[in-house]
């Protein structure tokens, strides 16, 4: 352990603490004579945790949510269903998408009702033997079916495809929503989803029946990665992750993955999504400089 901060005992530090245990910042608070000490864990977050305690002092982090949890929380009969409403309430946008994730997959069952996925893909389609007869995207405008350019992320095929990418959304969403804003986080989906479900209708026009959140993923992954590169930010996602899903990203465009058991992989929208992911950080970085600390 690690001795970093000494404040008054009357100063609350509860808020902050919660706020570093969302950060996945392993610490303890102690009091000694009258003085309370910060312990961490580990020596590589001292001047990260070091630079978010000047920020709360100066007005610059805001901790009114973290508060408001502990200030009020909410009745449960039990402790463990109150730490999960009050998780959600500090990642409300993660869990909204999930929830309509999970919701679509019911209703489609998880892609094998068409009747329903010919609502939801890109541009709609008929299904004559099988032969697959698709609208244009013009189409799409002409009868104001603007959903559909958004619509194709929550469209699932199979468990596999679902768990894998609603496990990613709550790892990588949260995360996003913690650091930044649920604001944020809502227009980085909507920004990305679109952007991915267009390239890969424009590169598989043929072939209009695709959908996953996978896109998104990559996304967030990529907006993670250049935040923590150009704005010095952390969102404790170890490097080893970052190379994992980008080799599965290269595996993608090989056969593996089908005949493991994912089946064809929408590979476009996964390149897309991630350099989409990536220009919304950068356009963040460029007009909201947030790494120098103000008093």
């Amino acid at each position: 352990m690690m001795r970093l901060l000494e404040v008054p005992a009357e100063q609350d530090l509860r808020s902050f603490s919660l706020y570093l245990f969302h950060q996945g910042v392993k610490h303890k608070i102690t009091e000694e004579s009258g003085q309370q000490v910060l312990w961490l864990v580990t020596e590589d977050q001292q001047q990260q945790v070091s630079h978010w305690f000047q920020q709360v002092q100066c007005g610059e982090l805001d901790l009114s949510r973290y508060q408001a949890v502990i200030d009020n929380p909410p009745p449960q009969p039990t402790q463990s269903a109150q730490f999960s409403i009050s998780q959600i309430s500090l990642f409300p946008i993660t869990a909204f998408f999930l929830v309509i994730n999970l919701f679509v997959a019911a209703m489609t069952g998880l892609g094998s009702n068409y009747q329903v996925v010919s609502w939801l893909t890109f541009v709609d389609f008929t299904l004559i033997g099988n032969y697959v007869l698709a609208a244009s995207m013009g189409d799409v405008f002409a009868n104001h079916q603007y959903w559909r350019l958004l619509s194709p992320i929550f469209l699932h095929f199979g468990w596999l495809h679902i768990i894998f990418n609603m496990l990613w959304l709550y790892v990588l969403g949260r995360r996003i929503e913690n650091k930044d804003s649920s604001g944020l986080m809502f227009g980085l989906v909507l920004f990305v989803g679109f952007l991915s479900n267009l390239g890969q209708y424009l590169m598989s026009m043929d072939h209009p029946i695709f959908g996953g959140f996978s896109g998104v993923v990559y996304g967030l992954l990529g907006y993670c990665w250049v935040r923590e590169k150009l704005a010095n930010v952390s969102f404790s996602i170890p490097q080893s992750i970052y190379m994992f899903m980008l080799v599965w990203l290269v595996i993608g465009y090989s056969d593996i993955l089908a005949v493991i058991g994912f089946g064809n992989v929408a590979n476009t929208a996964h390149t897309v999504g991630l350099l989409a992911g990536c220009l919304f950080a950068a356009f963040r970085g460029r007009y909201n400089p947030d790494n120098a600390l103000r008093c």
